[in-house]
């Protein structure tokens, strides 16, 4: 699949998330999903926040990395995609359930970190 492809294919499923997850937030409460339906929402808003970034760290990759090939390419904008789109839900997650504080959103953040320097530096 060509870059052009790639990146209909990522904004279809992206926009397919974001419109699922806006109409399950406007259509009903975290009491009426109950639990389960919330934490499958947390689990679709990581998804669709993973897709979106994926999306600009390849086009950004793309200008910033020309010679890099493309299938390089797609692979770093899906793994730094999924980390900083995780690393968002969870501290909205954590912020939910009031139990975020400064310390824990930086150990969090230096753990993204470190993996994302372990996963570019190992051959």
């Amino acid at each position: 699949m060509g870059p052009r492809g790639y990146v209909a294919g990522v904004t279809t499923m992206a926009a397919a998330l974001t419109a699922g997850l806006l109409l399950i937030m406007f259509a009903t409460t975290p009491g009426g999903v109950g639990p389960l339906g919330v934490t499958f929402w947390f689990l679709g808003l990581m998804a669709g926040l993973s897709a979106w970034l994926s999306i600009g760290f390849y086009l950004l990759g793309r200008k910033l990395q020309p010679k890099l090939p493309d299938s390089k390419q797609k692979v770093n904008s899906r793994r730094r995609g999924v980390l900083v789109g995780g690393y968002i839900s969870v501290l909205l997650g954590l912020s939910s359930l009031h139990q975020l504080g400064g310390r824990d959103a930086l150990l969090l953040g230096i753990l993204i970190i470190l993996v994302e320097f372990y996963l570019v530096t190992r051959k």
